[in-house]
């Protein structure tokens, strides 16, 4: 997939949904988070830009949602493009470089060029803690 003109790779046994975006349904929440209707429910969504720290301009109307399951819990990602499907060697950044937040492994590609592939676990719970107190917080100011 990319992300502001950089690729990354996510383990497909995480996803279980790729769409286009309807701008109307996304309710945003502050700073790039929102949620949105996925199978009867509202589920929290980022931009994977955001979450890497990543500038993009690309607005997410114009993008693609990448709904991944993490410990039973379905989550959004907004991403600007998905790229292939291919089977890749994943080395370890631990055991090659050192501990890297956000991400498991990488990968040498074809054209040499090295990308990383997303922890998704550690990037979700990241999401969701940061989204449910930015909710908490806007209840919290709307009651006041």
């Amino acid at each position: 997939m990319a992300v502001a003109e950089e690729r990354y790779i996510l383990p497909l046994s995480s996803v279980i949904a790729s769409l286009e975006i309807d701008a109307q349904q996304l309710k945003e929440i502050a700073d790039n988070q929102g949620l949105y209707p996925f199978e009867g429910e509202d589920i929290p969504v980022m931009q994977l830009a955001t979450l890497l720290d990543i500038s993009t301009v690309q607005p997410p109307s114009q993008s693609l949602l990448i709904i991944v399951n993490v410990e039973g819990r379905n989550v959004g990602l907004v991403v600007e493009d998905l790229l292939t499907q291919q089977r890749v060697v994943v080395n370890s950044l631990e055991t090659h470089y050192r501990y890297v937040k956000g991400f498991s492994g990488a990968v040498i590609m074809g054209d040499e060029s090295v990308v990383l592939v997303l922890d998704i676990a550690e990037l979700i719970q990241h999401l969701t803690t940061d989204i449910e107190d930015k909710t908490k917080l806007n209840v919290a100011e709307a009651i006041s």
